[in-house]
């Protein structure tokens, strides 16, 4: 679990780094310190699927943790995968053209399954 929390740790600070505030008060980004302190108070949003209990429970946990630890909030966007579907359907439609067809109520039913 130790493992894991490190590479939230990781994800979430290489994510706050990457543009932004942070990226302009911690510019130096192997002074792991200074990105730390440009990240306090920051939220990261990121997409995940949230249908499965033991998944749910653990992004919980380690939401809290890297908050607690470090003040940086874990947000979850929305559903999301539903918005992939048209990218789908565009590449698989010469060989499934009722894909085409279909295509407003596959993405309906994928957002109402999400």
């Amino acid at each position: 679990m130790r493992r894991l929390l490190r590479h939230w740790r990781i994800a979430a600070l290489l994510a706050l780094c990457a543009s932004g505030p942070i990226a302009s008060a911690a510019q130096d980004t192997t002074d792991w310190a200074a990105v730390e302190r440009a990240a306090r108070g920051q939220t990261v949003y990121f997409n995940a699927w949230a249908g499965d209990a033991a998944i749910n429970r653990y992004v919980a946990w380690a939401g809290a943790e890297v908050q607690r630890r470090y003040g940086v909030k874990l947000g979850l966007k929305g559903p999301f995968l539903h918005e992939t579907v048209g990218t789908v359907i565009a590449e698989y439609a010469v060989a499934y053209p009722e894909l085409l067809e279909r295509a407003r109520f596959i993405r309906d039913v994928v957002k109402v399954e999400e």
